[in-house]
């Protein structure tokens, strides 16, 4: 593929990508170019991950594909329109940053109903789903609890249910799992995986772990140095679900052999 642009299905009829990107460039204040020259495609109901150690720009283009930010230059198109799509109804968007960025002040089933309560959803409506989500994510005898007494991992799984509440058709992730231990980590993977079949939304997902979008991702393109790029892709051409068998069988250790070497060509000796 080159240049990282997934070549799509031109046939008449044929439904959007979920996020179709442009030749998008992004220069912040005092010429800092993040990204440069980005054509993607990604497909509905896809797990996408980007990969690229810290300061390539995976954030910056996960911000942009949320419509947090604004391209310098390019365009971003959602099901085959504008921005202003994201938020109506059937085409939410939810967010899971690095950290939980949960409030102190209040507890679990308040933090996660935040998004409803923006929306002005009535409240015997939004505490159903609250409760849904909170069995969904496994912490339904801990909507009571504040987050400091939540362990790390808990407190994820509350910022997760907290972008899922709304039911997003597009979840973007953000290096959540990266400050977890190893053990948590791999558990919080395979229940994301689990949720992933159940909502069928399209995620992309922010890493700097090779097995990590090994393990996760149907897709993993790999992030050149600054000005990011998209430098290679990779198909994970392993069937769902994903168990814990597969991340210490020989087959996930050649995808990360193969990533391994993409970064290397991409990097040089900045490949972590």
């Amino acid at each position: 593929m080159g240049n990282g642009v997934r070549e799509r299905d031109a046939l008449q009829g044929s439904p959007p990508a979920a996020v179709s990107i442009q030749g998008l460039s992004k220069t912040f204040g005092r010429g800092v170019q993040a990204l440069a020259d980005i054509q993607l495609a990604i497909d509905e109901g896809e797990f996408l991950c980007l990969l690229g150690p810290s300061g390539c720009g995976k954030s910056t283009l996960l911000r942009l594909i949320a419509g947090l930010e604004h391209p310098s230059a390019g365009s971003i198109r959602w099901w085959g329109q504008d921005a202003g799509i994201l938020g109506q109804e059937d085409y939410g968007v939810g967010y899971v940053f690095q950290e939980a960025t949960l409030m102190p002040w209040t507890d679990v089933r308040r933090n996660v109903r935040l998004p409803l309560d923006l929306q002005a959803c009535p409240r015997s409506a939004a505490e159903q789903r609250v409760a849904q989500i909170l069995a969904l994510v496994g912490l339904a005898a801990f909507a009571d609890a504040y987050p400091h007494e939540l362990s790390g991992g808990m407190q994820m799984r509350a910022a997760l249910a907290r972008a899922l509440v709304t039911a997003p058709r597009l979840l973007l992730m953000d290096e959540p799992f990266g400050a977890l231990d190893e053990l948590t980590r791999n558990r919080l993977n395979t229940e994301l995986l689990a949720l992933w079949a159940r909502r069928h939304a399209t995620v992309v997902f922010v890493t700097h772990s090779m097995a990590e979008a090994v393990f996760l991702g149907s897709r993993v393109l790999v992030m050149s140095p600054r000005p990011g790029r998209l430098a290679g892709e990779l198909s994970i051409d392993e069937p769902y679900p994903r168990t814990a068998d597969f991340r210490t069988s020989l087959r996930h250790l050649a995808f990360v052999r193969r990533l391994g070497r993409m970064l290397e060509a991409a990097y040089g000796d900045m490949a972590p």
